[in-house]
């Protein structure tokens, strides 16, 4: 038998321990079984030999489940910020309402009505938002909604200007910027702060110059509340930069990452709920 063949093989291939036993066991079993044969009908020795001695190896290293070798799992973020009564919602916005108009007890099923306005909580903003004859929600492709993604971290309390963009460590082929502000601090109330941070508008012109197809903000706005114009979304929009705002960042640390941001499908509106995420895979 080679029995002490397979044995190297196994201490070459680092799995002789687990095969310690299951080699001699086969081997045994193998020669008995060849035995008997050859006893009863007579076998050839070139067949003896292929038998009592295979050339191919019987014994591998096993292989191991992604847990046991520590397979790393990726790391998804929900930037999502939650619809109910208790989002806040811009000065004069109907605020979020879900009426029950079927009830289990009652009818046998349970059914709802939604009523708000389409810039709450996480959304995006089709062109038509600011413009009378931009493109709805229709015109935009969801490609530049898929894809690489940078965060960036900002805790200044004014809008966010050019030089801190000059100053951030943007990759060359960065598409998707997404903005970390004090905005993502927990909200205590439903109340709406109008001071929340935002976008100045010499910086979406830079953006616009640079190249992104995609700035996301965790402010209800990606301009300032205080505002005399929307120069801000004009800028972005008229250059086709899609405009997510309502971004849950609080969990995020500035980072490379996959975003995935699925507005609802409404082709003739001016914006939509979208829901957001981030995957980061883990380091090995």
């Amino acid at each position: 038998m080679n029995t002490f063949g397979d044995s190297v093989h196994a201490l070459r291939d680092g799995c002789f321990i687990e095969n310690a036993i299951e080699i001699p066991v086969f081997r045994f079993l193998q020669f008995w079984a060849t035995y008997r044969a050859h006893t009863r009908s007579g076998i050839s020795k070139d067949m003896q030999r292929q038998l009592y001695y295979p050339r191919l190896r019987l014994f591998r290293k096993k292989s191991k489940s992604p847990h046991q070798t520590g397979a790393a799992k990726p790391c998804i973020y929900d930037i999502s910020r939650p619809l109910s009564a208790k989002a806040p919602v811009w000065p004069g916005a109907k605020s979020f309402s879900l009426e029950w108009t079927k009830r289990f007890e009652r009818d046998g099923v349970n059914e709802s009505h939604l009523s708000f306005n389409l810039h709450t909580g996480t959304h995006i903003d089709a062109p038509f938002h600011f413009a009378a004859d931009g493109a709805r929600l229709e015109g935009i492709s969801l490609d530049a909604l898929i894809g690489k993604a940078q965060v960036l971290q900002y805790f200044g309390s004014g809008p966010i200007d050019v030089s801190f963009f000059e100053a951030a460590e943007i990759a060359n082929d960065c598409r998707r910027l997404l903005l970390r502000t004090r905005n993502s601090l927990p909200q205590s109330s439903a109340i709406f702060d109008p001071n929340f941070v935002a976008v100045s508008s010499e910086s979406a012109q830079w953006l616009v110059d640079r190249g992104i197809e995609l700035i996301g903000i965790d402010g209800p706005s990606i301009q300032p509340f205080h505002d005399e114009d929307n120069r801000v979304h004009q800028v972005l929009l008229a250059a086709g930069v899609i405009v997510l705002e309502g971004l849950d960042l609080k969990d995020v640390e500035p980072a490379h990452y996959h975003l995935t941001a699925l507005p609802l499908n409404i082709p003739e509106a001016e914006g939509a709920p979208v829901r957001a995420i981030l995957v980061q895979e883990e380091a090995q």
